[in-house]
């Protein structure tokens, strides 16, 4: 299941954000439909406003949580325990966590909004 039980190494999960950011491309071959990326990274499933954490839970695709970071549309693959795989196609960025933080997912926004995106001059 996509959820939990997979073993990935950090460079696999930044291997798979990636071939996501590049919309399905892989060493020049299409190796993942461009539709498929974009039906799967887009709100399928709205997430009702009082449940909504803002650049967590925004919505869902297909396996992918999509959110914004200010004006920044973005999708992160979540799993367990702090482990995420965060696409910001703005910034053309992947970022890994993953680390077992074990507590709410609202410990990455600071590490993403203030230290990742505030880092980065466009």
């Amino acid at each position: 299941m996509g959820a939990y039980g997979l073993r990935l190494s950090t460079m696999d999960m930044a291997r798979l954000g990636y071939l996501y950011l590049r919309k399905g491309k892989w060493e020049g071959g299409q190796i993942l439909s461009e539709g498929w990326i974009a039906e799967s990274t887009r709100k399928q499933m709205p997430i009702p406003t009082e449940f909504q954490t803002p650049g967590i839970n925004d919505a869902y695709g297909y396996l992918w949580w999509t959110m914004w970071y200010g004006e920044h549309s973005a999708y992160s693959a979540i799993g367990y325990n702090g482990q995420r795989i965060c696409v910001i196609p703005d910034y053309d960025l992947v970022i890994v966590f993953t680390g077992t933080g074990g507590g709410p997912d609202v410990e990455h926004l600071p590490i993403i909004t203030d230290c990742i995106l505030g880092a980065i001059k466009k």
